[in-house]
């Protein structure tokens, strides 16, 4: 869907990815950087209905948007959170165009919350830490980036079929 509402789209997406980013913060975690991304339904959903133009401003400005939420703009949370979300739109993108026949949005969240954690593990030992043990850690957040992308295209797959339905 592109046409002149698009900007519309695109301010009402951001604040739907806010208002999910907010309520996941009040959720408890396990651990205080585990986070469910529920932020990335609004993604998933935009994949479906938009092109990667709007998918690249969604993630910036949601990524920014969420920096100024919790005072984080320009530490190394937003670097994180920016590179994570612009590899994992990137690579959900490119297997949507490729594969979207095969894969439902599960498949394309798992993907996408793969990337994203591989991502931010790569940054932190380029910029933050220099110590390749930090990957040592690799597959317990895959494991977990795994279930928790499996519930967020869970709940995309059932909003992008319900919009679907409504001729959105």
């Amino acid at each position: 869907m592109e046409n002149d509402s698009s900007e519309n789209y695109l301010a009402l997406f951001v604040t739907l990815s806010a208002l999910l980013y907010l309520i996941e913060g009040a959720i408890p975690k396990p651990f205080p950087w585990m986070k469910l991304g529920l932020a990335n339904i609004i993604t998933i959903i935009a994949l479906y209905f938009f092109d990667l133009k709007f998918l690249l401003k969604l993630i910036m400005l949601r990524v920014f948007t969420g920096a100024l939420i919790t005072a984080t703009l320009f530490t190394p949370t937003f670097f994180l959170s920016l590179s994570g979300g612009m590899m994992a739109v990137l690579a959900m993108y490119v297997v949507f165009k490729i594969c979207r026949k095969f894969l439902s949005p599960v498949g394309i969240s798992i993907v996408g919350a793969e990337v994203h954690i591989f991502t931010q593990l790569i940054f932190v030992y380029l910029f933050l830490i220099k110590d390749k043990t930090i990957f040592s850690i690799t597959p317990l957040l895959l494991l977990i980036s795994l279930f928790t992308g499996t519930f967020v295209g869970f709940i995309s797959n059932k909003v992008i079929l319900k919009l679907k339905k409504l001729s959105f």
